[in-house]
C-alpha cells in the first residue's frame, strides 16, 4: 500500500464513490444533449436569420434600384416644372419706376395705363390682365419705388403692351422723366 491510502476502505465505500462518479457522468452526460440540442436549435436560428438576411439584402437592393428610378424621374418633372415656369414668365411683364403709395390700388393704376396704351381694348382689359402686384421689400427711406410684375391671360395682349409701351412717351403724366420702363421677365 501506498502513503496516504486508507487500508480500512470497504467494498462499500468504494462502490458508492463509484455510483456517486457515474451520477456525475449521468448529469454531465445530460447537459451535454441538452447542449447539442440547444446547439443544433441556435444553428437552425442562425441559418434562418441569414436566409431573412439574403431575403433583406435582395429587396434592399431592388429598392435602391427603385429609388434610382423615382429620383430620375424627380429630376425629369423638376425640368419641366423649371420649363414651364420660364414659359409662364414669357405672360409676364415688369415695369420699373410706377411710384408707389401706402394703401394704393396697384391694379387700378396698371389698368388706368393699360387703358391708356391700348384705348381700342380699354373695355377688355380686364380679361387680358391676369394679376398685378408688386416685388421685393419696400423701399423704405430711399422711396425708390418696388417694380410692378404684370401677368396676361393672353399673351398677344402682352406682346401689344410691350409694342405700344413705346408710343407712352408722348402722353400723359407717365411719360414725364421716364416713370417707368417696360421689361421682359
Amino acid at each position: 500500500m501506498g502513503q496516504g491510502e486508507d487500508p480500512n476502505v470497504s467494498n462499500a465505500d468504494i462502490l458508492h464513490a463509484v455510483n456517486a462518479f457515474t451520477d456525475r457522468f449521468t448529469s454531465m452526460e445530460q447537459q451535454i444533449a441538452q447542449n447539442s440540442i440547444t446547439i443544433v436549435n441556435l444553428s437552425k436560428t442562425v441559418d434562418f436569420v441569414g436566409e431573412e438576411l439574403k431575403s433583406l439584402s435582395t429587396r434592399v437592393k431592388t429598392n435602391d434600384a427603385k429609388l434610382l428610378q423615382i429620383e430620375q424621374a424627380v429630376q425629369i418633372a423638376q425640368g419641366k416644372c423649371d420649363q414651364a415656369e420660364i414659359y409662364t414668365r414669357r405672360w409676364n411683364l415688369r415695369m420699373n419706376n410706377l411710384k408707389e403709395t401706402d394703401g394704393e390700388n396697384i391694379r387700378g393704376k396698371v389698368l388706368e395705363i393699360l387703358r391708356i396704351l391700348t384705348p381700342d381694348d380699354a373695355d377688355s382689359i380686364r380679361f387680358y390682365v391676369d394679376t398685378i402686384h408688386r416685388i421685393g421689400r419696400s423701399g423704405g427711406e430711399s422711396g425708390r419705388p418696388r417694380p410692378v410684375i404684370i401677368q396676361f391671360s393672353m399673351r398677344t395682349y402682352r406682346e401689344k403692351v410691350e409694342r405700344e409701351s413705346g408710343n407712352l412717351r408722348g402722353t400723359t403724366r407717365y411719360s414725364r422723366k421716364g416713370l417707368f420702363v417696360w421689361q421682359k421677365i
